[in-house]
């Protein structure tokens, strides 16, 4: 199991997240078409056409994969452009390339493999075994046969092997981590004196004549997009508030799900491990179960000077209380089928030779029906609103489609209350108005004729119709209207302006030998990594200049004055370097994995056929 989780582990990981197929290529099952007709292929590669056919299929698996990972902001009408055509048929071809190269390098993965990695995935353990269960309820979710999927995950793995030896074989000197390390990790001794542009605001105000051609000169910075004013309403669960309890339900409710108020009982154990499957590792674990089944107040010293188990050891062997499933199973068979202060074992599982002491138990309970009312309540409530909402969604559906003039009939028959919202631009979004709200918004009916939009599913059983209650035009800010944010912004700049002046004065007096005007603070440590205080462009600056020597450097608002002391690099950390190679490896695979599809669609002729698939 162990080696079976490093040699795959990229593999488990790419299962974990629920995604099969690396990111740089369209999901899913193609097949090859090779009845159609030249003129109705978009594209060739490898002598294989890709029909329209082909394509409409990759494009519904590229949409599917976008609404997954875009949820509510998935916006399918983003996707019907030239440039996502483009993209798409990309990826097909890249598909494709790579199944060429598969072919013809003779890569195969056995479904003996494919299926241990399934065997071993995270995702689908439950108590640290396989579980069939969350397996069977993956597969459902994603709408694909056992069969199905083990055959995708052969070629992904096939895909893995390849690409990630291409991708790996970058980059392999230490060369560039040791720069990056030198860059990140470098010391530098410094004092600094700081110009702050706030001791010249009172003498920075500009003059009206300043602000006005400033505004005049840029108007784009006072241009309010054109917006609307909208009223919305929405139907969910959460709109039937007065919902009637029915004692009798209740109690059904309770009595036929009675485990999710039953709590299981618990026992805590301390235990010494003795690692290993030797004949000395059991018969030390023999003499000391001897030794504690006649003296078990010594067990916790004991497992702090013979434990193996670093977790446990310095407790005193204490694992603290677990339920069943928590333990492997002889474990699990030894704490469970004996008494409170019995010290059983040796018992060996997989880890070992385990000594066992079984220190409390705490009994299973149930809580009564009154001690679980308030949870009943909750759960019939939201179940009962649940149901209501089934009802009722196509009736509200239907009547603001029907009833288009007006949100009032839904709000009266369904008891709703109105949101407003004002300035809802083409580019507004929050956690209701979603990106299809707004098309919605703007579409003509709706705009123009004061039409409702549809009811629009906002989220998990929430219903959402809006109208637009004023429309705003594209406009510019009246100068009145924004003259004092003007004044604010020019009277800081200005005071920029002077902070700086002053800076570069002062570093000029210390260059001539004239230390009068600045102060220094302390002398204090700063790196890129470890900047003290210092924005990045002050820490740029004076890691950059020579040592010795002295430099102004400007940090947000204000100005500094560093004396650059002395330098040094601390002595390198194996470890810490090897993973900054890891970081850039990671950096650059993306590019190396298209500079390398891009070479094998050069291999095997790839050609787009039809221009309104190109990109522009």
């Amino acid at each position: 199991m162990l080696q079976a989780f490093r040699t795959h582990k990229r593999w488990m990981m790419f299962i974990a997240s629920f995604f099969i197929v690396p990111s740089f290529i369209v999901t899913g099952v193609y097949s090859y078409n090779r009845m159609i007709q030249n003129d109705e292929q978009i594209a060739e590669i490898g002598g294989e056409g890709i029909s329209p056919a082909d394509f409409d299929n990759a494009k519904r698996r590229f949409l599917d994969a976008a609404r997954r990972e875009q949820g509510s902001q998935f916006n399918a009408a983003a996707y019907d452009t030239k440039e996502a055509r483009a993209v798409i048929l990309e990826s097909l071809l890249n598909e494709r390339a790579l199944a060429l190269e598969i072919a013809n390098s003779h890569v195969q993965i056995s479904e003996a493999e494919a299926v241990n990695l399934v065997k071993h995935a995270g995702v689908f353990q439950r108590n640290g075994k396989f579980s069939s269960e969350a397996y069977q309820n993956y597969l459902h979710a994603i709408g694909k046969s056992d069969a199905i999927f083990v055959a995708e995950l052969r070629r992904d793995m096939a895909r893995e092997v390849l690409t990630g030896a291409i991708t790996r074989s970058s980059l392999e000197s230490e060369f560039g981590a040791k720069i990056l390390w030198d860059v990140m990790k470098e010391e530098r001794t410094v004092r600094y004196a700081k110009v702050e542009s706030k001791d010249f605001l009172k003498t920075s105000a500009p003059t009206d004549k300043e602000v006005r051609d400033f505004y005049d000169a840029h108007p784009d910075a006072f241009k309010v997009p054109e917006n609307v004013d909208i009223e919305y309403v929405t139907l969910s669960p959460a709109s039937y508030t007065d919902i009637s309890v029915n004692v009798d339900e209740m109690k059904t409710f309770y009595e036929q799900n009675i485990a999710r108020f039953t709590t299981p009982e618990t026992r805590r154990a301390s235990h010494i491990l003795i690692a290993g499957d030797t004949e000395e590792a059991q018969k030390k674990a023999q003499n000391l179960a001897a030794t504690l089944k006649k003296t078990p107040s010594r067990f916790a010293a004991l497992a702090k000077t013979n434990s193996e188990d670093p977790g446990s050891a310095k407790q005193g062997g204490d694992l603290g209380f677990f339920g069943r499933g928590q333990m492997v199973a002889e474990f699990e068979k030894a704490v469970f089928e004996n008494k409170k202060g019995t010290v059983v074992g040796p018992v060996k599982t997989q880890f070992g030779y385990h000594i066992i002491y079984v220190t409390d138990i705490r009994p299973s309970s149930v809580k009564s029906f009154n001690q679980a009312r308030a949870e009943i309540e909750t759960l019939y409530k939201n179940n009962q609103a649940l149901q209501l909402f089934a009802n009722d969604a196509e009736t509200f559906s239907n009547m603001v489609y029907e009833q288009s003039e007006s949100l009032t009939p839904v709000i009266e028959k369904f008891r709703l209350k109105t949101t407003q919202v004002k300035g809802v631009t083409r580019n507004f979004t929050n956690e209701l108005i979603t990106p299809q709200v707004v098309e919605a918004l703007y579409s003509y009916d709706v705009l123009n004729d004061k039409r409702n939009t549809s009811a629009l599913e906002v989220g998990s059983n929430t219903l959402l119709a809006a109208r637009v209650v004023a429309y705003h035009p594209e406009s510019i800010e009246t100068f009145e209207a924004v003259k004092a944010d003007i004044k604010t912004i020019l009277t800081q700049q200005n005071a920029v302006m002077k902070a700086r002046k002053v800076a570069e004065d002062r570093l000029a007096d210390l260059e001539k030998g004239k230390t009068a005007s600045v102060k220094f603070g302390r002398a204090v440590t700063v790196s890129r990594q470890a900047p003290n205080g210092l924005t990045p462009a002050v820490v740029n600056a004076l890691m950059l200049a020579k040592v010795p020597s002295k430099v102004s450097a400007q940090g947000d608002l204000d100005f500094y004055i560093v004396d650059v002391m002395s330098s040094k690099l601390p002595k390198t950390d194996p470890d810490e370097l090897a993973g900054l190679k890891s970081q850039l490896i990671s950096l650059y695979m993306p590019s190396e994995s298209r500079a390398y599809l891009a070479s094998l669609r050069a291999k095997y002729d790839a050609k787009v056929l039809n221009k309104d698939y190109e990109l522009p």
